[in-house]
Protein backbone atom coordinates (compact mmCIF):
# COMPACT_ATOMS: atom_id res chain seq x y z
CA UNK A 1 0.00 0.00 0.00
CA UNK A 2 1.43 3.36 -1.11
CA UNK A 3 1.23 5.96 1.23
CA UNK A 4 -1.10 9.00 -0.19
CA UNK A 5 -2.40 11.39 2.80
CA UNK A 6 -2.30 12.53 5.97
CA UNK A 7 -2.71 10.46 8.80
CA UNK A 8 -1.27 7.60 7.13
CA UNK A 9 0.91 5.55 9.55
CA UNK A 10 4.42 4.66 7.97
CA UNK A 11 7.44 2.40 8.19
CA UNK A 12 10.61 4.25 7.55
CA UNK A 13 14.11 3.46 6.75
CA UNK A 14 15.74 5.51 9.05
CA UNK A 15 17.99 8.51 6.64
CA UNK A 16 19.60 9.71 9.66
CA UNK A 17 21.88 8.73 12.17
CA UNK A 18 20.66 6.87 14.67
CA UNK A 19 21.59 7.07 18.23
CA UNK A 20 23.55 3.84 19.62
CA UNK A 21 21.57 1.12 19.72
CA UNK A 22 18.65 2.24 17.82
CA UNK A 23 16.12 0.77 15.27
CA UNK A 24 16.91 1.31 11.88
CA UNK A 25 13.09 1.28 11.10
CA UNK A 26 10.84 3.91 12.35
CA UNK A 27 7.25 4.69 12.45
CA UNK A 28 5.73 7.85 12.12
CA UNK A 29 2.56 9.59 11.38
CA UNK A 30 2.18 11.49 8.03
CA UNK A 31 1.62 15.20 8.69
CA UNK A 32 1.66 15.89 5.16
CA UNK A 33 1.71 13.97 1.70
CA UNK A 34 2.93 15.44 -2.03
CA UNK A 35 1.50 19.21 -2.60
CA UNK A 36 -0.13 19.71 0.61
CA UNK A 37 0.38 22.50 1.76
CA UNK A 38 3.36 22.65 4.84
CA UNK A 39 1.53 22.89 7.88
CA UNK A 40 1.95 26.62 8.80
CA UNK A 41 3.46 25.67 12.36
CA UNK A 42 6.58 23.21 10.58
CA UNK A 43 7.45 25.97 8.27
CA UNK A 44 10.28 27.42 9.90
CA UNK A 45 12.03 23.50 10.69
CA UNK A 46 11.48 22.83 6.87
CA UNK A 47 13.11 25.62 5.87
CA UNK A 48 9.83 26.43 3.46
CA UNK A 49 7.74 29.45 2.60
CA UNK A 50 4.48 30.12 4.71
CA UNK A 51 1.92 28.25 2.27
CA UNK A 52 4.34 26.55 0.77
CA UNK A 53 3.65 23.22 -0.93
CA UNK A 54 5.19 19.56 0.50
CA UNK A 55 7.50 18.72 -2.39
CA UNK A 56 7.06 16.02 -5.13
CA UNK A 57 7.78 12.43 -3.74
CA UNK A 58 8.07 13.80 0.29
CA UNK A 59 6.38 13.67 3.10
CA UNK A 60 6.33 15.80 6.56
CA UNK A 61 6.16 13.01 9.55
CA UNK A 62 5.37 13.68 12.72
CA UNK A 63 6.02 11.29 15.75
CA UNK A 64 2.89 10.52 17.97
CA UNK A 65 4.95 12.11 21.51
CA UNK A 66 5.56 15.31 19.71
CA UNK A 67 8.17 16.23 23.33
CA UNK A 68 10.57 12.95 22.51
CA UNK A 69 10.08 12.20 18.88
CA UNK A 70 12.42 12.75 16.54
CA UNK A 71 10.78 13.99 13.09
CA UNK A 72 10.39 16.30 10.48
CA UNK A 73 10.73 18.90 12.81
CA UNK A 74 14.26 17.71 13.51
CA UNK A 75 15.60 16.00 10.09
CA UNK A 76 12.89 17.44 7.39
CA UNK A 77 10.79 15.78 4.56
CA UNK A 78 11.21 12.40 4.05
CA UNK A 79 11.63 11.06 0.83
CA UNK A 80 9.09 8.64 -0.85
CA UNK A 81 12.03 5.55 -1.52
CA UNK A 82 12.49 5.75 2.88
CA UNK A 83 9.06 4.40 2.74
CA UNK A 84 8.76 0.70 3.55
CA UNK A 85 5.04 0.26 3.84
CA UNK A 86 1.82 1.64 5.59
CA UNK A 87 0.36 0.20 8.77
CA UNK A 88 -3.00 -0.97 7.59
CA UNK A 89 -3.95 -2.06 11.54
CA UNK A 90 -2.22 -3.02 14.57
CA UNK A 91 -0.48 -7.00 14.92
CA UNK A 92 -1.78 -8.62 17.87
CA UNK A 93 0.14 -10.44 20.26
CA UNK A 94 0.29 -13.94 20.00
CA UNK A 95 1.27 -14.57 23.53
CA UNK A 96 -1.92 -12.47 25.21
Amino acid sequence: MRPHRHGDVLVLRQGWRPPQGSPSLVIKRTAAAPHDPVPADLASALDSRPGGTVPRDHFVVLGDNPARSIDSRHFGYVSEDRVLGVAVRPLLRSDA
